[in-house]
């Protein structure tokens, strides 16, 4: 017999997959704090500025993410039911079904409930912010005292598991103690609990592994499935279509080389695979990595800079009068006190506060900074390369015709790997350089400008770094094989700005110019490594 938690409540109605269904329990918890944030934090954070479109936002995601999840753990409990891995999943083969299918449900409705305001441009700007004092002060991080006090990962997954150690003190607290057997046994596989919750609600601690492929295995989960399609849809771009249902067909159960369940492909479905994989390269290339998409995020990292110095100046009051100050934005106890006692939801809202009272702020870097994001877009930071693929062409063949050189994909390659060493490796050396040379150009273009005016910052990034030997029979497919060495190759992002608002202003006219130093000064660092 079905519990009345696990009985149909209603349906959504979603963009991407259609109807939705949503029980008791999934009502229930749609109604907690928590999640009513994720309606006001987008997906993409300010990429809606480079994408109009993209305004959708964690909660849509969160429920799709939820629906794949079921639609995953519905394939799977054919096979577990039928082969030898039932006693590994369930503590008794003849039940367990419902619970299966909704503790995978649980987990993705709940997987990203700990996402800061704009979701990953504003953790990225967290991070950031302090690794560099970090080093400045020579002091443990506090993101990296976080990470490690939640177990590893990331900034809103250590959110994620105390938000959801939260919701379950509650449902216990009001004496709803099967809602929490079932939310504790999501959080097991989320990493709120030990994989021992999982036998309260029938299920093995061995099944772990399969909930965390589900959800998250790198490669083709509910959470990619997702937000490649909904994010190519929402942000307008034609790729991004996914066959899901021929992947669920494809699916299969394995054993690792150390006894662990995970979920494998079968090869009949691997052109599928191959479509993720496409899918994922372009989104990257095209949305995620957009050149004016990272010079968003680095006015974020400079406006939440500004926030963590003038707390009192500059924080929202909804922030203000409900956490001791900024270090306060590290700390998951504290944002999940208030979120559940309502004093503020913790969302984009509170970002945006940010921005207005930075934009009335009589400090002029403040204001600067804030109009960057509000409203004048030539206040962002200049991309000295808008598109990698192209400039590392034309270095190739610049290096070909002027040194009597072949050019090939090799020396394409090579390049990348030369900006990429010399970016990632001597940073400082790399900064410094191109800084003199811009100056160089400059300093009879722009009257007053100092070296001093001008900062460089690198964002140096990989398209595709997991290892495909995860994905059973992967190596089948030469496209796979050869799409992950291209989404190995470094891209270099380069950017110039200068706190001075005229001074920007000015580099910002000269941008052209600009384009043209950095070209320059690429080809000579190549020719330099390949002499």
């Amino acid at each position: 017999m079905v519990s009345p938690l696990l009985e149909k409540r209603g349906i959504v109605r979603d963009q991407i997959h259609g109807f939705i269904e949503i029980n008791n329990l999934e009502y229930s918890l749609l109604q907690t704090p928590f999640l009513r944030r994720l309606h006001n934090v987008k997906q993409l954070g300010l990429a809606n500025l480079v994408f109009p479109g993209a305004t959708h936002t964690r909660f849509n995601h969160s429920l799709g993410v939820m629906h794949i999840s079921s639609q995953i753990a519905d394939r799977l409990l054919q096979i577990a039911r039928r082969g030898a891995y039932c006693g590994r999943i369930f503590l008794h083969c003849d039940r367990g079904t419902e619970q299966f299918l909704e503790t995978a449900r649980l987990a993705g409705l709940l997987h990203d409930i700990g996402h800061p305001p704009l979701s990953h441009q504003m953790e990225e700007s967290l991070k950031t912010i302090a690794r560099a004092r970090s080093l400045r002060t020579n002091e443990p991080s506090p993101y990296t005292k976080v990470i490690a006090r939640y177990g590893g990962g990331k900034l809103h997954e250590a959110f994620t598991r105390r938000f959801i150690s939260r919701i379950v003190e509650h449902l216990e607290d009001r004496g709803e103690y099967e809602k929490a057997l079932y939310v504790r046994a999501a959080g097991a596989v989320l990493g709120a609990y030990s994989p021992a919750e999982l036998e309260n609600v029938g299920l093995s601690p061995d099944s772990v592994t399969v909930f965390l492929d589900i959800i998250s295995n790198e490669i083709f989960d509910a959470d990619r499935l997702d937000y490649l399609v909904r994010d190519a849809t929402m942000s307008g771009v034609v790729f991004g279509e996914i066959d899901i249902d021929r992947l669920l067909v494809g699916l299969q159960l394995d054993l690792d080389g150390e006894g662990n369940i995970r979920i494998g492909v079968h090869p009949r479905s691997l052109q599928t695979l191959e479509d993720v994989f496409d899918a994922r390269y372009k989104m990257y290339r095209t949305i995620y990595y957009h050149h004016k998409a990272i010079a968003i995020n680095i006015a974020i990292t400079r406006v939440v800079d500004i926030l963590i110095d003038n707390w009192n100046d500059v924080a929202p009051k909804s922030l203000l009068d409900n956490l001791k100050g900024p270090e306060d934005l590290y700390n998951p106890e504290a944002i999940a006190d208030v979120i559940l006692e309502g004093k503020t939801l913790y969302t984009d809202s509170d970002f945006d506060s940010i921005l207005y009272n930075m934009s009335a702020s009589k400090n002029p870097q403040h204001s600067r900074w804030a109009h960057s994001l509000l409203h004048e877009r030539s206040l962002l930071p200049i991309s000295l390369v808008k598109r990698p693929e192209s400039l590392v062409i034309r270095i190739a063949e610049r290096v070909a015709r002027d040194h009597s050189r072949k050019s090939s994909l090799e020396t394409v390659s090579e390049i990348y790997r030369i900006v990429g060493d010399a970016a990632s490796k001597k940073r400082g050396v790399f900064e410094k350089a191109l800084a003199d040379r811009i100056y160089s150009a400059l300093r009879g273009r722009i009257p007053g400008l100092n070296p001093e005016d001008l900062t460089i910052e690198l964002d140096t990034r990989l398209i595709i770094s997991n290892n495909l030997k995860s994905v059973s029979e992967a190596y089948r497919s030469l496209y796979l094989y050869f799409i992950s060495q291209i989404g190995k190759l470094s891209l270099v992002f380069t950017y110039v700005y200068s706190d001075d608002r005229e001074k920007h202003l000015a580099l910002y006219r000269e941008r052209n110019t600009l384009r043209k130093v950095y070209e320059d000064f690429v080809a000579d660092l190549v020719v330099e490594h390949t002499r």
